[in-house]
Order: C-alpha cells, then structure tokens, then sequence
C-alpha cells in the first residue's frame, strides 16, 4: 500500500489515496476549492501589503519631509499603485 513504507504512515500520500477513490467530480470541486481559498488569502494578502505601505510607511515618510498627500485621493492611488506592484509580482513578472 502506498500509504505506508516500514510499517509508518506515509503523510505526503494520504490526501492523493483519499481523493483517488472518489468520483471525478467531487475532485473537480475539491480543486475548484482550493483554489478559490488560494486567490482569497492572495487578495487580502495584497490588500493588507499595499494599505500597510501606503497608510504606514509613505504617508509617514512625505510627513517627514515635511510634504503631505492632502488628498484621500492620493493616498488611494497610491495604494492602487502598490496594489498593482503586488499582483504583477506575485504573477512573476519580475
């Protein structure tokens, strides 16, 4: 069996031998799931970079140099600059 080797339960081959005894489109759904858990911890792990950088690292530094983003509308297009930065890196086009 596969999922043991010298009498000790091989961990890395329980979820492959679970999923191989059901039917294809209960492993379509437990793929579809995966992912979309995978793209919601991604999304708000870009949105919590990119407020986190803009709200506590630039708009500090401009205060600091004695400039300031007078505008919520600045701050939110900065925030969707690093949003943008974040998504293009995390596909890998850097």
């Amino acid at each position: 069996d596969k999922l043991y080797s010298g009498g000790k339960i091989m961990n890395d081959n329980i979820i492959p031998a679970m999923l191989s005894t059901l039917p294809g489109i209960i492993i379509a759904v437990v793929i579809v799931l995966v992912l979309a858990a995978s793209m919601s911890t991604l999304s708000s792990l870009v949105l919590t970079s990119s407020s986190t950088l803009t709200l506590d690292v630039i708009v500090p530094a401009f205060k600091k140099r004695g400039k300031k983003i007078a505008t919520e509308k600045k701050k939110i297009f900065i925030l969707r600059l690093f949003i943008v930065f974040f998504v293009v890196e995390a596909v890998g086009f850097f």
